[in-house]
């Protein structure tokens, strides 16, 4: 009877050190892996800002950064295709009541637009 009860003692103890050694690494991985995901996010939406308010900003230019291209898959399809598109002078007034007066600022404008919906979407503000 006690060499049962110590063979369960010593199964329950072997069950468990595995199990942790198992499970924790692998949910610490999941959290790190999440952080980093937030990180990576963070960077690229802050990149993509820097990038749009330099001077000298054209959609020509804009669509070679890599920013660009990083953020590209996650704009809206419509916004893809006015930076891409040929420069065209429009007027558009904000919500915020800015006026846009030409193509490159109007599409600068959207841009800083999609970044907040991304940035929320994203859930890192």
């Amino acid at each position: 009877m006690t060499s049962e009860i110590i063979v369960s003692i010593i199964t329950s103890s072997v069950l468990a050190s595995v199990v942790t050694g198992v499970l924790v690494p692998y949910t610490k991985w999941g959290i790190e892996k999440k952080r980093i995901r937030l990180d990576n996010r963070k960077q690229l939406i802050s990149g993509v800002r820097n990038a749009l308010i330099q001077s000298g900003f054209s959609k020509s230019w804009f669509i070679r950064t890599v920013g660009y291209n990083r953020i590209r898959p996650y704009i809206s399809k419509e916004l893809d295709k006015k930076i891409r598109s040929q420069g065209s002078m429009e007027v558009e007034i904000s919500e915020d009541g800015s006026v846009a007066t030409s193509g490159e600022d109007l599409i600068k404008d959207q841009i800083f637009q999609e970044l907040n919906k991304i940035e929320e979407k994203w859930g890192l503000i």
